[in-house]
């Protein structure tokens, strides 16, 4: 789905956040930009656009980009919130 809201943050444990951006949303994971290398298997924090922090879980990592699955699915209301509904 599109992304209305692009702001994100990605924290590492006992880390400062940094600015990410998002690029792609389901309730099950995301993929953002990622100006500092993760391993597969990392534990991370998200927050998207100045919402709560949400744990997840880094599973792949490459060219400034990061795959991330979140610990427990997010809520439809939020990604409904979150995204656009191209209508054709």
């Amino acid at each position: 789905m599109r992304v209305i809201v692009r702001r994100a943050s990605v924290r590492r444990q006992g880390a400062e956040s940094v600015d990410a951006e998002l690029l792609d949303l389901s309730i099950y994971g995301c993929r953002i930009t990622c100006p500092d290398p993760h391993d597969a298997g990392e534990r991370v924090w998200l927050r998207l656009a100045g919402g709560m922090p949400i744990s997840a879980t880094v599973v792949w990592c490459r060219d400034g980009l990061a795959g991330c699955r979140f610990d427990e699915p997010i809520e439809r209301a939020t990604m409904r919130a979150m995204t656009l509904h191209l209508v054709s």
